[in-house]
């Protein structure tokens, strides 16, 4: 399971999913997880976003899943979203995956597109 970075701004806590190939991968452990939520908890209305590469994609949706549900456990009123690529008939084919149904439930998924200049 792998990331990216967690960013701290000053509004929100970034956790960005790792690209295929990143070189700046780093496996996912429970260091880190407690490090996401002890920065949330300084926050005074936490925001968790989720983006980078495709946190969607069937490799990532474990991760996604647990991410969320302990950051919820942890702090339960969290607002978490999670920015994708993928289209309407993307997200449709996921609607069997056990971990796309919670993570569904527990965040709101936003579309992020790449405007062409």
């Amino acid at each position: 399971m792998k990331y990216s970075q967690i960013a701290i701004l000053p509004n929100q806590v970034e956790f960005c999913t790792a690209a295929e190939n990143d070189p700046a991968a780093k496996e996912f452990n429970l260091f880190d997880l407690m490090d996401l939520i002890m920065a949330l908890e300084k926050l005074s209305s936490p925001i968790l976003t989720i983006n980078h590469g495709e946190p969607l994609s069937e490799d990532n949706l474990f991760l996604i899943d647990l991410v969320i549900h302990e950051v919820l456990r942890a702090l339960p009123h969290t607002r978490i979203y999670v920015y994708t690529h993928l289209n309407s008939e993307e997200l449709k084919s996921l609607e069997s995956n056990n971990h796309y149904k919670e993570i569904s439930s527990k965040s709101l998924i936003l579309p992020y597109e790449i405007k062409e200049k």
